[in-house]
């Protein structure tokens, strides 16, 4: 009737007290009903995966990653991605010319960015 029931652990969490659900289910929509019959407020059948919600956290970015990034997006007019290697930055933009453009500037970039690691250009 109900097709296959999983028996799932369904653990709530507000500030800092857990409280741990047993239910016997065999859809998302029943889990929703259950919990919203139970009190239990949080869940929803859309609820978030951990992927989503740690993409909204991460290191901050450093100085001269930002500093790169933005000098490069005012005077070309182009996003570029940059990654810290060791003691190296290195520059990935979507174009053969724009990275030899960029290699022609090196040397202003890094003086008006004021970096202190080695700067690499890489099509990409």
């Amino acid at each position: 009737m109900f097709g296959r029931i999983k028996n799932v652990l369904i653990f709530v969490i507000p500030l800092f007290c857990v409280e741990v659900k047993r239910l016997y289910l065999c859809d998302n929509s029943h889990v929703a009903r259950v919990l919203q019959n139970s009190g239990t407020v949080g869940y929803s059948a859309a609820m978030e995966s951990l992927q989503e919600i740690l993409a909204h956290y991460g290191p901050p970015e450093d100085p001269e990653v930002l500093a790169v990034k933005r000098y490069v997006s005012e005077h070309f007019k182009t996003a570029i991605s940059v990654a810290v290697h060791g003691t190296v930055l290195v520059a990935t933009v979507p174009s053969a010319a724009l990275a030899n453009t960029l290699r022609l500037h090196a040397v202003k970039i890094q003086e008006a960015c004021d970096l202190q690691k080695r700067l690499i250009f890489r099509i990409g």
